[in-house]
């Protein structure tokens, strides 16, 4: 009797587990694979992408491909900068793309100040820094200092 219940609990919590398991997959199949894009939009029109002309910042034509969203384009090489901007706009002609040239490895009080000029006026929703500087960790941009 003893053994025929240790062996129906050692069942069920097999079960559990398996459940517990089955679930966690459920989870990250939707989470990874099923789940609906984020509106973006929702932040703001506008998203500014440092380094946008080399490595993974190329890929910031995504953010007008998929979300509509118009970009600042921040980069030191004025015409990887045109280059990257004209590519972007040939694939979606349906949003804005504006260009600042400054280089953030310079004085950065100087760099910050042509960016602030450059978007002056624009809902900035979306900050992407591919540029080298920043944070080691992720962080919010109402929360990161200048």
């Amino acid at each position: 009797m003893v053994f025929q219940t240790f062996v129906l609990l050692s069942t069920v919590l097999d079960l559990l587990y398996i459940c517990r398991a089955l679930m966690e997959l459920a989870w990250w199949v939707w989470d990874s694979f099923l789940r609906p894009m984020r509106n973006l939009k929702e932040y703001g029109p506008w998203a500014i992408v440092t380094g946008p002309t080399d490595g993974i910042g190329k890929e910031s034509n995504r953010l007008a491909r998929y979300h509509g969203l118009n970009l600042v384009l921040v980069g030191r090489n004025p015409s990887k900068l045109s280059l990257v901007s004209t590519e972007i706009l040939k694939m979606n002609r349906s949003i804005e793309v504006r260009r600042i040239e400054v280089d953030l490895e310079g004085d950065i009080n100087e760099g910050m100040e042509k960016i602030r000029e450059g978007i002056e006026g624009l809902d900035i929703g979306i900050w992407i820094n591919n540029a080298g500087t920043g944070y080691p960790y992720a962080t919010f941009l109402h929360e990161a200092d200048e």
